[in-house]
């Protein structure tokens, strides 16, 4: 059963994200919460409970930790959640799906 709180919307928007202080990596985002959002990634060495700065589209630095990761995906959760105008700018004016 899913434990979520907020519904996730299903788009696909561009972002970049940095560990700590090393180099930053372009992700696609996908399943947009308030709370977090799934990334997907060619490669990356993040492990589960890493600490990144993400940047989705023009909004961030979005401080947010990794609490899943597949083999070329993950899930974050953002340390502070987005506001609802934040993500309703977001999938209004930046939802690439199609």
């Amino acid at each position: 059963m899913d434990q979520r709180r907020d519904p996730r919307l299903p788009v696909t928007m561009q972002g970049r994200y940095r560990p700590g202080n090393g180099r930053v990596h372009d992700v696609q985002i996908s399943d947009l919460s308030l709370a977090g959002c799934r990334m997907y990634q060619n490669h990356s060495w993040l492990e589960v409970g890493s600490r990144i700065s993400l940047r989705i589209e023009t909004i961030g630095p979005i401080l947010s930790i990794v609490r899943w990761k597949d083999r070329y995906e993950m899930g974050v959760e953002f340390e502070t959640p987005l506001h609802p105008s934040v993500l309703d700018h977001l999938a209004a004016h930046f939802d690439r799906k199609g």
